[in-house]
């Protein structure tokens, strides 16, 4: 009876260490801020594992943002990202996977665009689980201040006669 049951629980323990998925083991991400300038930024995100997937928020002092505690943050901005995924594929034929849209893996630099000159950002990276959407462990937060635009005494005149400037 003893050598019916050893290869049993072998077997169980194999199959209960396989179900975990290697986008599930919390790593540690190395990001840096790459370039700076009063409406633009790059950053730089490393995973100590490619396996791993992770998403990233902005909030920009005065956006709607920033009255949100960070601990609702990610919750809120996951909601907000599968309302819209619906939108996409409600209108769509064609479309990728929710964790294609809205989810990043491996190293890469993220380009972000349009930023407020003058004022302090957070980007909050948070580990997920591209199946499930949930934040695996704690986030990591990166602080910069985008610089002011810098007006210059430039000035010029036009002239114009009849259609021609």
């Amino acid at each position: 009876m003893k050598t019916k049951i050893l290869p049993l629980l072998l077997l169980s323990a194999l199959l209960l260490g396989s179900c975990g998925e290697k986008y599930d083991v919390p790593t540690s991400f190395d990001i840096k801020l790459e370039t700076i300038s009063a409406t633009r930024a790059s950053i730089s995100v490393k995973p100590a594992s490619n396996d791993a997937w992770y998403a990233y928020i902005l909030v920009s002092d005065g956006s709607l943002e920033a009255l949100v505690k960070e601990e609702f943050l990610f919750q809120a901005v996951i909601e907000n990202c599968e309302g819209l995924y619906e939108y996409i594929i409600s209108n769509s034929s064609e479309y990728a996977s929710f964790s294609d849209l809205f989810f990043f893996n491996g190293p890469r630099t993220h380009r972000l665009e349009n930023l407020v000159p003058g004022i302090h950002h957070k980007i909050y990276f948070y580990q997920v689980n591209p199946k499930t959407h949930e934040k695996i462990g704690e986030y990591n937060k990166l602080e910069f201040d985008t610089p002011s635009i810098q007006e210059s005494d430039l000035s010029f005149e036009v002239t114009s006669s009849g259609t021609t400037v």
